[in-house]
């Protein structure tokens, strides 16, 4: 299956064009409340909001290009992806760090925590004897890896995985130190425990 994602910062009133095939498209970010107008294949532009993902090609019919314009008076950054089959974005945007807590099971945390490029990286998720599961995540907005690690002896050569922007590493029975040294100083990470 086709999937490509994008990541663009739009200037006040500007309008990109992306030139992609697909048949599906997933406004994944949109930093403002304001919607986006979105016009496929030169048709005119509507309006749709961030998190939405629609069917805009048939089978037989995809489509060639998609322009986005930011009608906001800001800067904006745009994320978005372009599938040939239906796109499932179910991340959980959020600024800081918020705790959820459900009755009869531990607390769950979500956030987002800049790391250090020096050797030993910068611990994102505490040891947790309570953990279920964990997932962390480099942001497709930063320009450089991250390698995740589980003591504070992480490097570039002793690590556990290595994520490119975008991509994950989840567990689901480790519950110790999670750590993170990214390649470009201060680039964050998200993470989710539960």
């Amino acid at each position: 299956m086709l999937y490509q994602s994008y990541a663009r910062n739009l200037q006040v009133g500007q309008v990109y064009e992306a030139n992609c095939t697909g048949k599906w498209l997933s406004i994944l970010t949109w930093g403002n409340a304001i919607d986006l107008l979105v016009s496929i294949d030169g048709e005119s532009f509507s309006p749709i909001k961030a998190g939405m993902s629609v069917k805009l090609g048939e089978i037989v019919k995809p489509f060639y290009y998609v322009r986005f314009q930011n009608i906001t008076g800001a800067i904006v950054l745009l994320e978005f992806a372009i599938s040939d089959g239906q796109i499932v974005d179910s991340r959980f945007n959020a600024v800081g760090v918020v705790n959820v807590i459900t009755p009869g099971l531990p607390a769950a945390a979500y956030g987002f925590v800049p790391c250090l490029a020096a050797a030993g990286g910068t611990l994102v998720i505490p040891a947790n004897a309570a953990r279920r599961s964990f997932f962390v995540q480099n942001l497709i907005t930063n320009l450089g890896n991250h390698y995740i690690g589980f003591d504070g002896l992480l490097t570039n050569v002793n690590y556990g995985a290595l994520l490119a922007p975008g991509m994950a590493y989840a567990n689901d029975d480790y519950t110790g130190d999670v750590w993170a040294q990214a390649i470009v100083n201060l680039e964050a990470v998200s993470f989710i425990e539960v």
